[in-house]
């Protein structure tokens, strides 16, 4: 669900996380604190700053770095750039931040208020990309895409910790490959039973009672898609028994289908099969052989 849109505070609350926008000039009289972290938070800076923790040396966080905060994290920050603090933050229940760091460190349920024993780590390029692309969908878009931004934002929650613990010289311990396959077969089962819903990642959780982190890494690993592509593709697959009758409304289609607008509908089709749905109906076969030889069908 799409929160108040101000310049600083919350843009996005969904079941298991939250995103918001942080902007604090240089020159506000509490700039530098202390302060006391609301939440379990992942932030990537857009400007650079010098972040303490408390009891810890301090960072400069600059965009080529992810911060980690635990809840309750007492921490100051300094003066690095003219424009102040801009970033944005991403707040996560600490059980959900346990699951993903879980696999590379056996004993964070030791301590389960505090997930996070490091103060920062590598902001790699996809991952700031990807949270970029979510906070523009969720400010741009009319109908925010829920099933999307969970997956999304789940995702760079795994590449940042993963990145952390690697770079630390930690890899991950492997998992039985049998009790995964299940999982996906599961999800698969309602995906293909409920296609035309509008789903998100967490009614599928709910129904599986599974970790909304691991439903999306089981699932990639063993599709090598997410569950959000795995979807469009039921989805426009499911419209090519449609879209070549000449008597199928392709705005009803679209919206029967799950997509937000024709508009959403046409633009995903042609980016998949190389031509909108409207040119598709009128191809003729000479023509329809030609386009199959200029695309490739996955």
């Amino acid at each position: 669900m799409r929160a108040d849109q101000d310049a600083s505070g919350p843009i996005y609350d969904g079941a298991f996380f939250r995103i918001g926008r942080f902007r604090r000039g240089p020159k506000h009289p509490n700039f530098s604190g202390p302060h006391w972290s609301g939440g379990t938070l992942v932030v990537f800076p857009r400007t650079s700053v010098t972040i303490t923790h408390l009891g810890k040396a301090s960072v400069v966080a600059d965009p080529n770095v992810v911060m980690f905060y635990n809840h309750g994290q007492i921490y100051s920050r300094g003066v690095l750039s003219e424009a102040g603090d801009l970033c944005e933050w991403f707040g996560f229940g600490s059980q959900l931040v346990a699951d993903a760091i879980r696999s590379f460190d056996a004993h964070v349920d030791d301590h389960p208020f505090e997930p996070f024993q490091f103060s920062h780590g590598p902001s790699d390029t996809i991952s700031y990309l990807l949270q970029r692309l979510v906070v523009n969908h969720i400010l741009g878009a009319q109908q925010p895409d829920d099933l999307f931004i969970g997956e999304t934002v789940l995702q760079v929650l795994k590449r940042v910790i993963e990145n952390n613990y690697r770079q630390r010289g930690i890899s991950p311990k492997q998992t039985k490959i049998s009790a995964e396959k299940e999982v996906v077969e599961a999800i698969q089962k309602i995906l293909v039973t409920r296609f035309e819903q509008n789903l998100s990642l967490e009614q599928i959780a709910a129904q599986l009672n599974y970790s909304p982190f691991h439903l999306c890494r089981i699932f990639r690993k063993h599709t090598g898609r997410s569950i959000h592509q795995y979807l469009t593709q039921l989805r426009l697959r499911t419209s090519l028994e449609y879209v070549t009758q000449a008597n199928t409304d392709l705005t009803n289609l679209a919206l029967k289908l799950g997509f937000a607008s024709h508009s959403h509908f046409t633009e995903t089709f042609r980016k998949t099969f190389g031509t909108p749905p409207s040119e598709l109906r009128n191809t003729s076969r000479q023509e329809m052989r030609q386009l199959l030889s200029k695309i490739s069908i996955a």
